[in-house]
């Protein structure tokens, strides 16, 4: 009988932590600032502290290298709105099932267009515009959003664009096992027939 208590108190606690979310919150001012947390652990993702600048890059070094990581070292209006159009097609390729788990707690995002003079800013302003919109429109129709603000905004007398973007999101950490199973389970599933065909 204890066997069975002590049994039934591990399938609990274990229910219990599957069910507590993992957090991301997400802010950027110039440059990408990611972090993770779950229960009383957090881990920043972007900036990382402690690190060194890393050197500049010998000519030999394929370019495509750490793209992922230069990515989320964009700065600018430029960079925010390629990592803007890089989640929205990461969203467009993710597995349904994971992304209607996903729920945007709350999402900010407020910019600034400046140009040169009054016609470029216009140009500029209809472009981001337009990409914002995209992206925007992708992310939020297949996510789960409580509550969002977004605002794109020409500055005629300004001297350069701004970006403030703040954002929280959750999700339960049996949903991150199991997309992390599936899609190993495809890798596998990938390299086994690849192999068949290597070697029939």
């Amino acid at each position: 009988m204890t066997a069975l208590f002590v049994t039934a108190g591990i399938l609990l606690f274990l229910a219990v932590l599957l069910a507590c979310p993992v957090v991301v919150q997400a802010r950027y001012r110039e440059e990408f600032h990611v972090r993770v947390g779950y229960l009383f652990f957090h881990y920043t993702v972007v900036p990382r502290s402690g690190t060194k600048e890393e050197p500049e890059a010998p000519k030999e070094r394929p370019p495509k290298k750490g793209r992922f990581r230069r990515l989320l070292k964009a700065k600018g209006l430029s960079g925010f709105l390629e990592i803007l159009r890089q989640g929205a097609e990461i969203v467009s390729k993710a597995n349904r099932e994971i992304l209607s788990r996903l729920v945007l707690d709350r999402v900010r995002l407020e910019i600034s267009v400046t140009g040169e003079d009054a016609a470029k800013t216009a140009l500029t302003y209809s472009y981001v515009c337009g990409a914002v919109g995209s992206a925007a429109g992708l992310i939020l129709g297949n996510v789960k959003c409580r509550r969002y603000h977004i605002s794109v905004t020409p500055d005629f007398q300004g001297e350069n664009s701004r970006v403030e973007f703040d954002a929280k999101a959750h999700i339960g950490l049996a949903f991150v096992l199991y997309g992390g199973f599936r899609t190993l389970f495809r890798i596998l599933k990938v390299a086994k027939m690849w192999k068949s065909i290597n070697n029939p």
